[in-house]
C-alpha cells in the first residue's frame, strides 16, 4: 500500500474529527473554563500554587501525548491496536508512569526530566509573572484539546484495517497521524477563535449600546419624529401623508437614530435616503430594514450579535417609541431590491431633491446602468477539508468568485437581485453521519507519587514541538522573547514560516524543519504579507526587532 493510500485514511478521520469538533466549540470551550476554574478551586485561589499546578499539567501532557503517539505506532506496526478495554488497560498502564515520570521531574525542579522537558520547564520558568497566568492556560487548552483529537483519533483509527501500513516506515506514519492532528486541532482551534473574537466589542458597538442604554425614551421618540419630519419636507410629503412602519420593522428605525450620533456623514446620508425612501414608497418596512441592516453589519461593522442584542434592548426598553404614531401608519409594498445599487445611487444622487420624484429617479437610473459593468468580490470557503489541503496556506483557504451582477430593473419598479456563483475545488468531504463525541482525555493531571522511570517509547521526536506553538493565535511580548538567544529567535520566526509550508533556502532551516513532523513543504506559499493573520505580522516585526537589537 502506497504512502499516499495511508495519507487519505489518516487525513479522512481527522478531517471527520475536525468537522464534529468546531460544531461542538460551545461544549469544548465551557468544559475548559470549567476545567480551569476547578484548578483555580483546588489551588484556595492562591496564583503561585495555580499557575505551578498549570506548569505540571502542561509538561504533563507533553509527556502523555508524545508517549501515547508512540504506543499508537507500536499498535499499528503489530498490525492490530487493542479492543476498547484492553486499550485503555494499556493507556491507564502508560499514563502512570508519565505523572510518576512528571512527579518526579517537578520535585527535582527538573534535574530528572530529558532534555526536551528540561527546556519546556525552564521556558514556563522564564515567562513574565504577570503575563503566566493568560499565557499558561491558553497553552493547557492547546494541549488538551490535542489530546482530545488524538484520543478520538486512536478510537477511530482502531475501526479500520490496518494491512495498509504494513510497508510504511514507523517514523512516516507518526509524521502524517501527528500533522494532521495537529491541522484538526489547528482548524477547531481557529473555529472557537473566531466566535470569541465576535465577543469582543469595537468601540463602534460599546458606544452605540451605551447610547442606547443611557437614552431617555422621551428624547428618542423626539429624534424619531424629528428624523421623520425632515425626511418628509426633503421629499415634499405633509408628515401625516407619508408611508410608515409596523411595531416590528420601526425598531430598525429606532436602532438607526440612535447611529445617527455615531456614525460619519456617508453612513448618515444612507440612512436618511433609505428613509426617504420608506416614506415615498419606494422601500416597503422590510425593504428599509434590510437594506440599514446591511449597512449596520457590513459598512458600520457592526456585528449580527450585537444587532440582534440592539433591537432586544429596544423590545423590552422604549415600549412607547415602538407604539408611536409612524408605526401605525401605511406602509408600501415590499420589493426585491438590489442593496449595493441602492447604496450607489444614494452617494451618487443630489441629496438636496426629493428622491421620489419619477423623472428624477429614472434619470439617477440611466446613470447607473451606464456605470453598471461585472464586478469582482471575494468570496470565503470555510470547508473543512481546505483546511487540511497541501496549498491552502498560500492563501488562508480564500477562493475568489466571480459574481456576475445584472442591472437590469428601474429604481421605483424594483431591482432584480445579483447573481453570485461562488467556485468549490472537487474535494473529499467528510462524512455526513457525524456522532458526537464525548470528552475522551484520561482525567490523570493530578501530581503523582515517585515511583518507576516512564518508559518512553518516543525519543526520536522529543524536539518535535514548537518553540512556540500558539504565535499564530496571539501576541507575543518581549517579555517572554528576551529568555531566548539570538538563534532561537530566528527559529521562533521562522517556524512562522513553516507553519505554512514555507520551502527555505538556508541550510540550517531546512535541516532543522525537514525533523518537524508538522512541517509539510509547500512551494507554493510565498510568504508574503498578504498570507499571514495580524498575529503573525505583529509576531514577526517584533521578533525582527529583537534580532537587530
Amino acid at each position: 500500500m502506497s504512502k499516499e493510500s495511508c495519507e487519505k485514511i489518516i487525513r479522512g478521520i481527522a478531517v471527520n474529527i475536525a468537522s464534529t469538533l468546531a460544531n461542538q466549540w460551545k461544549i469544548i470551550k465551557e468544559k475548559q473554563e470549567k476545567t480551569l476554574a476547578s484548578k483555580w478551586e483546588g489551588s484556595n485561589f492562591d496564583e503561585d500554587t495555580y499557575i505551578a499546578s498549570l506548569k505540571s499539567n502542561l509538561i504533563f501532557y507533553k509527556v502523555s501525548i508524545r508517549n501515547r503517539e508512540a504506543l499508537l505506532i507500536k499498535w499499528i506496526k503489530s498490525g492490530l491496536i487493542p479492543e476498547n478495554e484492553k486499550r485503555h488497560e494499556e493507556f491507564e498502564i502508560l499514563l502512570k508512569k508519565c505523572k510518576e515520570y512528571v512527579g518526579r521531574g517537578i520535585k527535582s525542579q527538573g534535574s530528572t526530566f530529558n532534555e526536551g522537558d528540561k527546556k519546556a520547564l525552564a521556558h514556563y520558568e522564564n515567562i513574565d509573572k504577570n503575563e503566566a497566568r493568560m499565557y499558561l492556560e491558553q497553552e493547557y487548552k492547546d494541549f488538551s484539546l490535542y489530546s482530545e483529537v488524538l484520543s478520538l483519533f486512536i478510537n477511530d483509527l482502531s475501526k479500520s484495517s490496518l494491512e495498509e501500513f504494513s510497508n510504511i516506515d514507523s517514523k512516516e506514519i507518526l509524521k502524517l497521524i501527528k500533522s494532521d492532528i495537529l491541522k484538526a486541532t489547528n482548524y477547531i482551534k481557529k473555529s472557537m477563535d473566531k466566535v470569541e473574537e465576535k465577543t469582543v466589542l469595537n468601540s463602534m458597538e460599546s458606544k452605540f449600546l451605551q447610547n442606547l442604554n443611557e437614552i431617555s425614551e422621551e428624547s428618542l421618540i423626539q429624534k424619531m419624529e424629528s428624523a421623520y419630519d425632515e425626511a418628509c419636507k426633503m421629499e415634499e410629503i405633509q408628515y401625516d401623508k407619508g408611508f410608515g412602519f409596523n411595531e416590528d420593522t420601526i425598531k430598525d428605525f429606532i436602532f438607526t437614530t440612535i447611529l445617527l450620533d455615531l456614525v460619519g456623514e456617508k453612513e448618515v446620508l444612507l440612512f436618511k435616503g433609505a428613509l426617504r425612501l420608506l416614506i415615498g414608497g419606494e422601500f416597503g418596512p422590510i425593504n428599509y430594514r434590510e437594506f440599514t441592516k446591511y449597512i449596520i453589519i457590513n459598512k458600520i461593522n457592526i456585528s449580527e450579535k450585537v444587532y440582534d442584542d440592539g433591537i432586544k434592548i429596544i423590545d423590552n426598553s422604549y415600549k412607547a417609541a415602538i407604539e408611536n404614531d409612524l408605526s401605525k401608519r401605511s406602509v408600501n409594498d415590499n420589493k426585491n431590491i438590489d442593496i449595493e445599487e441602492y447604496i450607489y445611487m444614494l452617494e451618487n444622487a443630489d441629496s438636496s431633491k426629493k428622491y421620489n420624484k419619477k423623472p428624477a429617479i429614472e434619470q439617477e437610473v440611466s446613470n447607473l446602468e451606464n456605470d453598471s459593468e461585472e464586478s469582482t468580490i471575494k468570496q470565503y470557503n470555510n470547508n473543512v477539508n481546505r483546511a487540511f489541503e497541501p496549498n491552502n496556506s498560500s492563501n488562508k483557504g480564500k477562493k475568489i468568485a466571480i459574481a456576475c451582477v445584472t442591472v437590469c430593473a428601474v429604481v421605483g419598479l424594483g431591482v432584480t437581485a445579483g447573481l453570485f456563483i461562488g467556485g468549490v475545488l472537487p474535494i473529499d468531504k467528510p462524512k455526513e453521519k457525524q456522532e458526537t463525541y464525548t470528552s475522551a482525555v484520561e482525567d490523570v493531571e493530578e501530581d503523582a507519587p515517585e515511583v518507576a522511570e516512564v518508559e518512553e517509547y518516543n525519543n526520536d521526536l522529543e524536539n518535535d514541538q514548537y518553540f512556540i506553538v500558539d504565535s499564530d493565535s496571539r501576541y507575543l511580548t518581549e517579555t517572554e522573547l528576551s529568555a531566548y538567544t539570538d538563534e532561537e529567535l530566528s527559529f521562533i520566526r521562522n517556524e512562522i514560516f513553516a507553519r505554512y509550508g514555507y520551502v527555505f533556502k538556508k541550510d540550517k532551516y531546512i535541516n532543522y524543519f525537514s525533523e518537524k513532523s508538522w512541517y509539510t513543504p509547500d512551494s507554493t506559499f510565498q510568504g508574503n504579507e498578504e498570507d499571514f493573520n495580524n498575529y503573525e505580522i505583529k509576531n514577526i516585526e517584533l521578533i525582527k526587532s529583537l534580532e537587530s537589537k
